[in-house]
Order: structure tokens, then sequence, then C-alpha cells
């Protein structure tokens, strides 16, 4: 196993920053944003949010914690965005199901690595649908879904 280069991602790939973009334009303007999973907070280049709170485990992050671990974190955003997240879970189902109550609005968007042996993605994108009813689904590559908890 390598170990991870994070220097490598604060210029993230053309792909990430495409998707990025995506995401801000389906956000109403100024509202809040809980970012989970927010690496670098490169979202915010496209989105100016009225409050934000980026988490992940990366140092640069507001609250650095590991997403796999219980958590609880403050509730009543507008958007929770969970771009990039859902591959390195252990538990996609738990993960989405505790969540649930974070927002209003949930954005989920996650690239399927091959032969991998974490979730597929039909099983995700069925595992959302029973916890979120799918407003909007954008497919760039790889799709973005703008969701509302049940």
């Amino acid at each position: 196993m390598h170990q991870f280069d994070n220097k490598k991602y604060q210029n993230p790939p053309a792909g990430w920053q495409n998707r990025n973009k995506t995401i801000a334009e389906l956000l109403d303007p100024n509202k809040s944003v809980l970012d989970l999973g927010c690496g670098y907070k490169n979202f915010l280049k496209f989105y100016n949010p009225s409050k934000y709170l980026g988490v992940d485990n990366f140092a640069e992050a507001d609250i650095v914690l590991d997403l796999n671990l219980p958590f609880k974190l403050p509730t009543n955003w507008d958007y929770v965005i969970n771009s990039g997240v859902l591959e390195y879970l252990d538990d996609v189902t738990n993960y989405i199901n505790r969540i649930s109550n974070l927002g209003s609005q949930f954005i989920f968007s996650w690239w399927q690595k091959p032969n991998t042996t974490r979730m597929s993605y039909e099983n995700i994108e069925a595992t959302l649908l029973e916890y979120y009813k799918i407003e909007k689904k954008i497919n760039i590559g790889q799709c973005i879904y703008l969701c509302r908890p049940l």
C-alpha cells in the first residue's frame, strides 16, 4: 500500500474541479454548507456559502475526523455535501443513514474504482433510495445526486 500524498491534491485534478463546479451550480446562492470529505476545501472556489464547515481526515479541515468512526456534528445545514466520500467508507449504508438528520438537502457523488471490494455503484444508488428522495441526477462521468431525506 502506498502512502497518501496530500500535497498532490492541493491543486486537484480537472475532474474534481468539474465536480465541485457542477455541485456549486446545483445549490441555491448564499446557503449554509456542511462539507463532509472537504479535502482542501476546493469547493469554496466555486461557491460562497453563508456558513461553512469542512470535515475530513486532513489537517486543513475545520473538523478533523475519520468518517468511518462514530461522530456528532452540528445539524440544520441547508446543504450537506458528500463528494468523493462514499468510496472511502467501510459501511456506506450506516453512514448514509446516520447523516440524514444533518441538513435539508444532500449532495452525493462518488467514483467507483474498478475491481474494488467496496459497495458497488448500483448498490450505493439503491441504498440512497432507502433514505433519500433523489431530486436531480447529473452525469459528468460520475453521477452527482441532489437529494432530500425521506
